[in-house]
C-alpha cells in the first residue's frame, strides 16, 4: 500500500494511512471558500479524486433510513450526480480507488460505482452487518471492519473470497 497521495483524498482521514495529513505543494494559505452546497443534510468527510467531492448524507429527518451519495464538480460544487443507497439506520462512508467510488453501509452492503457517471459497477452484501467504519480501498482490494470485529479483504467480487478475515487486535 502506498500513503497518502498529493491532491487526493481517498478515503477517511485523507490517505490510506489515515494520518489525517495532506503535504501539497499548491496548499499555501490564505485559505478561501471557493463553494458551498445544501444537500438538505450534513454530509460525512469528503473524498477527493477524478476531480470531483464524493460525500454521503442522511436520506432524510430522523425515522428516515439510507443515505445518499453524491459526486459534486471539485471546482464548482454542482452536482454531477447522486445515488440513493438503501440500508437500515442512516450510516455509509465511502472510499476512492482507481476510477471507482466504494461504498459501505451499515447492513454490509459494498457498492461499486464508476467515478464519472455514478453507474454502478457491482454490488456485494459482506456476511456480518453493523458496519459504522469507513471502506479503504488500495490497489484494487477495498477493505472493511466487521460489525463483529475482522477485517475482511478483499471485497471485489471475483477475487480470492476463501482467504479468512484476519482477526481484530485485541487490547
Amino acid at each position: 500500500m502506498t500513503s497518502t497521495v498529493s491532491g487526493l483524498a481517498v478515503t477517511y482521514q485523507i490517505g490510506i494511512d489515515h494520518a489525517g495529513v495532506q503535504n501539497d505543494a499548491a496548499l499555501t494559505p490564505p485559505f478561501a471558500q471557493r463553494w458551498s452546497v445544501d444537500l438538505g443534510n450534513t454530509a460525512g468527510y469528503p473524498v477527493i479524486a477524478a476531480g470531483k467531492v464524493f460525500v454521503t448524507t442522511a436520506q432524510g429527518p430522523p425515522g428516515v433510513y439510507g443515505t445518499y451519495l453524491y459526486a459534486l464538480d471539485q471546482a464548482t460544487g454542482a452536482i454531477v450526480w447522486q445515488k440513493t443507497i438503501a440500508g437500515t439506520y442512516s450510516f455509509s462512508a465511502a472510499a476512492y480507488d482507481n476510477g471507482q467510488v466504494f461504498v459501505l453501509n451499515y447492513d454490509g452492503l459494498l457498492q461499486a460505482f464508476d467515478a464519472a457517471t455514478g453507474t454502478l459497477a457491482w454490488s456485494n452484501k459482506l456476511s456480518q452487518s453493523s458496519f459504522t467504519s469507513p471502506p479503504t480501498a488500495a490497489n484494487g482490494v477495498v477493505y472493511v471492519g466487521g460489525g463483529g470485529g475482522g477485517l475482511f479483504p478483499p471485497s471485489i467480487p471475483g477475487a480470492d473470497e476463501r482467504r479468512p478475515p484476519v482477526p481484530s487486535p485485541t487490547a
